[in-house]
C-alpha cells in the first residue's frame, strides 16, 4: 500500500512540526511555504525578538556593572545595526536547521502560494507557474498577521506593526507603543533598555489585561521604575506622518509627536486567499478556522493548526496542535489537549504563567489558597542582583494547584515545574515536599507552596 500523501501549507512551528511528525509516521509529505521557513515565529517574532532582548539584557547589565565591582570606562555605545545583524544570524542558523531536518526526512519543500481545490488537490502558484499537488490529507498552518485599527495607517517606516518593528531601521528617540499586551510590553522592555524613551498606551484599565491582576500591576510598577511611561484607559484616534516624525492624536484631544509609532494590538488569523469557503472550511466570527479536538476542519480530510484557529496564539500550542493533526491524519488517532498551557512574557522582569488567575479560581472553586514568595527572599536572587518580583501559586481550598504566576528573573523556566504540577493535579504539599536545589531561583516554587500551606520558613512572623 503506497504511503499517504500529506500536503502541509505553512512552515511555522505548527506546520514544520506537523511535517516532521507525519514523515516519521511513514507519510509522503510536501510542505508549501510562500515566504521563508519558520514562519512569523522564526522570521519576525519569537526568535529575533528574543535575540534583541538578549542584547537589551547585556545593555542593562553593562550599566549596572559597577554594582558588581566591574568598572567600565565611558558610556556604553548601542550599535543597533550590529544587534540586528546578530539577530539575523540567529534566525539564519535556525532556518538552516529546520531545512536540514525536513530534508533528512525526505520532505519536499515547495515555494509558493497555496490554494485548496476540490478532490484533495492543492494548487501552488509561484514564479514558475502553477503546480497542482494531490493530497490524501491537507494540514493548514498559515499563522496570523498583525491586527490593524482605523486611523493608524502602517507605512513600514515610522508607523510600524509588530512584524516590521523587529527590523526597524535605527532606534527612534521616542517611541509610542499602542497596545499594552504581550507584544507591546516585550518591545517596551527591549527598546527602553537600548536607550529609547518609550510610552505604552493601553485602552483597557491595565497592561497585560489577561494576566493575574497582581502580576500586571507589578510589571507596571517595574516599568515606571525603568523610565517606561504607561498610560492605561487611553485610546489613540489617529497617527499621521509629519515629515520625519509622527503626529498622534489621543482620544482625550491632546496631540504629541514621536519619532516612531508601533501598533501592537494583537494578531488576526491569516486565512485569506486559501480557497477555504469553496473547499467547505467553516470560519468563526473573527475569521478563525473552526476545528475539533483532532484539529479537523469542516471539510473532509482538511486540518488546521496554530494561530489561524484562534485561541492562544503561541508557538508551542501551534506545535502541539501540529503533532495532533499529523497523528490523526496518518493514524486517525490523536487529539490536542489545551487544558494546561504555560506561557511567558519576555519583559524585564520576565513573566511565566500556567493555569487560572486568582480571580478565575475564585469564580470556579469559591474557596482558594494563595501562596506567595518574593524573589528578594532568595539568596540566589541577591547574588545575581535580581531581587524584583514574586511567585504566586493559586490552589483550591483542598490544596490542589490550579494556577501559577511568576514575575522575576527566569520566570518562564521556573513556571514549567508548576505547569506540570497543574497538569498532574498535584498539591501544594507535593511541591513543598520536593527538595529544591539551593541556591537557585527555582526555590521560589517550594517557598510559595509552603506559604500556601501556612508553613513558610523564610517569612517573618505575622504581627
Amino acid at each position: 500500500m503506497p504511503p499517504l500523501k500529506i500536503v502541509i501549507v505553512g512552515s511555522g512551528p505548527g506546520g514544520y512540526v506537523a511535517a516532521l511528525r507525519a514523515a516519521r509516521l511513514g507519510a509522503s509529505v510536501t510542505l508549501v511555504e510562500k515566504e521563508r521557513l519558520g514562519g512569523t515565529c522564526l522570521q519576525k517574532g519569537c526568535i529575533p525578538t528574543k535575540a534583541l532582548a538578549a542584547s537589551a539584557r547585556i545593555a542593562r547589565n553593562v550599566r549596572r556593572a559597577g554594582e558588581f565591582g566591574i568598572r567600565l570606562a565611558g558610556k556604553p555605545e548601542i550599535d543597533f545595526a550590529s544587534i540586528q545583524e546578530r539577530a539575523r544570524k540567529v534566525v539564519a542558523i535556525q532556518e538552516k536547521g529546520i531545512r536540514s531536518l525536513l530534508e533528512s526526512w525526505g520532505i519536499e519543500i515547495v515555494q509558493g502560494t497555496a490554494r485548496l481545490e476540490k478532490s484533495g488537490t492543492v494548487a501552488v502558484q509561484n514564479g514558475s507557474g502553477e503546480r497542482k499537488i494531490f493530497a490524501d490529507r491537507t494540514i493548514l498552518a498559515t499563522g496570523s498577521k498583525p491586527a490593524e485599527i482605523p486611523g493608524i495607517p502602517i507605512d513600514g517606516e515610522r508607523i510600524l506593526d509588530s512584524d516590521a518593528l523587529v527590523w526597524t531601521n535605527g532606534l527612534p528617540e521616542r517611541l509610542l507603543i499602542v497596545g499594552g499586551g504581550v507584544i507591546g510590553c516585550e518591545f517596551a522592555s527591549i527598546f527602553s533598555a537600548l536607550g529609547v524613551k518609550v510610552l505604552v498606551v493601553e485602552a483597557l484599565d491595565r497592561i497585560l489585561a489577561n494576566e493575574d491582576e497582581e502580576i500586571s500591576a507589578l510589571l507596571s510598577k517595574e516599568f515606571r521604575k525603568q523610565g517606561i511611561e504607561v498610560e492605561t484607559g487611553t485610546a489613540v484616534k489617529t497617527a499621521s506622518r509629519d515629515g520625519s516624525a509622527v503626529r498622534v492624536e489621543f482620544g482625550e484631544g491632546r496631540t504629541e509627536t514621536f519619532q516612531a509609532v508601533a501598533l501592537t494590538v494583537g494578531r488576526r488569523p491569516r486565512t485569506g486567499g486559501l480557497g477555504l469557503e469553496e473547499a467547505g472550511v467553516r470560519l468563526a466570527a473573527r475569521g478563525e478556522v473552526v476545528v475539533d479536538a483532532s484539529m479537523r476542519t469542516s471539510a473532509d480530510e482538511v486540518y488546521a493548526v496554530g494561530d489561524m484557529t484562534g485561541g492562544l496564539l503561541l508557538a508551542h500550542t501551534a506545535s502541539h496542535q501540529g503533532l495532533a493533526a499529523a497523528h490523526h491524519a496518518v493514524t486517525e488517532k490523536g487529539e490536542y489537549d489545551p487544558s494546561v498551557v504555560p506561557w511567558a512574557v519576555f519583559t524585564y522582569p520576565e513573566i511565566g504563567r500556567a493555569g487560572l488567575t486568582e480571580r478565575e479560581a475564585k469564580e470556579k472553586f469559591g474557596e482558594v489558597r494563595i501562596g506567595r514568595f518574593q524573589f528578594r527572599g532568595l539568596g540566589k536572587a541577591h547574588a545575581i542582583g535580581e531581587i524584583s518580583g514574586l511567585a504566586k501559586i493559586v490552589a483550591t481550598g483542598q490544596g490542589q494547584i490550579v494556577g501559577a504566576h511568576i514575575i522575576g528573573a527566569e520566570a518562564p523556566d521556573i513556571v514549567q515545574e508548576l505547569a506540570l504540577a497543574i497538569e498532574k493535579k498535584m498539591t501544594l504539599a507535593d511541591i513543598a515536599e520536593s527538595i529544591h536545589i539551593h541556591p537557585t531561583l527555582s526555590e521560589i516554587a517550594g517557598e510559595a507552596a509552603l506559604s500556601g500551606l501556612g508553613m513558610g520558613i523564610h517569612e517573618p512572623r505575622a504581627r
